[in-house]
């Protein structure tokens, strides 16, 4: 049978009484039910406390990858070929792009600056969940049948259609999620004249749920580290978000004293006491962080600033998660939040302090297994370093890193005495404060150096 050529299938020419957009996808039932979860969400449930952070981001996440696609092909000629790929390829690339890449996400919000968005992206790659949303997209975009408002005369629908473009479009640009601001506890000295601060640090971690009536009711000498003494002007202000690692740099004129903690569930607990004013023993977070939630967009200014300076002034209000020393009518106090110069304290969830009788803290007996008594046992044996040969010597993590903090924090010892040292090295740090050593560097050597163990050469 001789083969028979099918005529070409005529070209289908465009409708010259076509609109010059297609804005059917927009009448679309499921496309407006993506617009007013986006709305609904970023302006009555981020930031309100009534969703959880990490739910609204990705709710505004998932709105967003079925809005804004269906939007940005609404607004590319009906002639453009592909436009509805282009339009899903662009959105997703930018959205892929900036979770994945610090510098993407950097200029794509300069960007939209040069247009007059303030926008602030970040990268996050739990964002990436929501792209299984995009099979609705797609079908929004091709594969959907026209529904029984889309089957409607266009007059009567095209108000739908041009509302869409319009919220649609501004919905994209403004879904807010504010970024992460991290705060730490900070001493603020607001009386006009200089002032000693004694800082007695609690050794061992503290549970951020308990409260500093209850601590300083059971607080023994053996809790207590040594005393510090924190010299500050006028309007200076100290970090108290822990223990200094260095003993040779004051925390005085820090907002951060390089603790180093490691997750936002760490509290720290101190006692605090200044001339004529009442000591008090002092709970509160290491640090903490305040972020609206992880979605992909936000064009707002975040949260507030950390308002923490080496030098604030006497007269500046530090906001609620400081402790201030300040001059009341009944003389010099004290306060949380410092906004209050009467001596009351404003409430905060992170800085909490209650009255401390320092007397009987001193006469409650000291417990055999507290921290500073592991501390003592620990610097005893660090004196054990005699030796005779390099194998003799061992070496073992110190507990006390303040005291080494630029090298390796190890201390030196002979065989007798390194076992010994490691069990109470152990001990503290199970249960003592948490930036304690719980490694040392690698590549380390101990060897018998004039009679004594001394850092080796390999």
């Amino acid at each position: 049978m001789p083969f028979v050529s099918s005529p070409p299938r005529p070209r289908r020419l465009p409708d010259p009484h076509a609109p010059f957009f297609d804005l059917s996808g927009l009448a679309h039932p499921l496309w407006w039910a993506a617009l007013a979860l986006l709305l609904i969400n970023d302006n009555l449930l981020k930031g309100r406390g009534t969703a959880p952070a990490w739910l609204t981001g990705k709710l505004s996440d998932v709105a967003f990858l079925v809005v804004a696609p269906v939007v940005f092909a609404a607004l590319l000629p009906r002639a453009l070929r592909c436009r509805r790929a282009l339009a899903l390829a662009a959105v997703v690339g930018v959205y892929v792009a900036a979770d994945l890449s610090e510098r993407v996400s950097r200029g794509v919000v300069s960007a939209a600056a040069q247009v007059g968005l303030r926008w602030r992206l970040w990268p996050d790659t739990t964002d990436l969940l929501a792209l299984g949303v995009l099979p609705l997209t797609a079908w929004l975009l091709w594969g959907r049948r026209a529904t029984a408002v889309e089957r409607t005369p266009a007059h009567p629908r095209l108000w739908r259609e041009r509302a869409g473009v319009v919220v649609g479009a501004a919905a994209c640009l403004a879904t807010s999620a504010p970024p992460s601001e991290i705060y730490a506890p900070f001493l603020l000295n607001r009386t006009v004249a200089s002032a000693a601060v004694r800082v007695t640090w609690v050794l061992h971690p503290i549970d951020c749920q308990t409260s500093p009536q209850d601590l300083a009711q059971r607080l023994v000498p053996s809790d207590l580290d040594d005393v510090r003494i924190y010299e500050m002007q006028s309007g200076q202000v100290a970090a108290l978000d822990g223990i200094p690692k260095d003993d040779q740099e004051s925390p005085v004129g820090r907002c951060f004293a390089g603790v180093n903690a490691s997750t936002f569930d760490q509290c720290v607990a101190a006692v605090l006491e200044s001339a004529a004013a009442r000591p008090v023993v002092m709970v509160a977070h290491a640090f903490w962080a305040i972020s609206g939630d992880s979605a992909f967009i936000s064009c707002d200014g975040g949260p507030p600033a950390n308002r923490c300076q080496p030098m604030l002034g006497p007269a500046f209000d530090p906001g609620p998660d400081s402790l201030d020393l300040v001059t009341t009518p009944q003389g010099t106090a004290f306060v949380v939040g410092g906004s209050d110069p009467t001596g009351g304290s404003s409430p905060s969830a992170h800085v909490r302090i209650a009255p401390a009788d320092l007397a009987a803290i001193a006469a409650r007996p000291p417990a055999a297994d507290g921290c500073r008594s592991l501390r003592g046992d620990f610097e005893a044996l660090s004196g054990s370093r005699s030796c005779a040969i390099d194998a003799d010597c061992r070496f073992v993590p110190d507990i006390s890193p303040q005291a080494n903090p630029q090298g390796c924090p190890v201390v030196y010892l002979n065989a007798g005495a390194a076992p010994a040292a490691e069990r109470l090295g152990m001990q503290w740090r199970a249960g003592c404060t948490f930036n304690a050593v719980d490694s040392w560097c690698p590549s380390h050597a101990a060897e018998c150096v004039a009679g004594l163990c001394a850092p080796g050469h390999l």
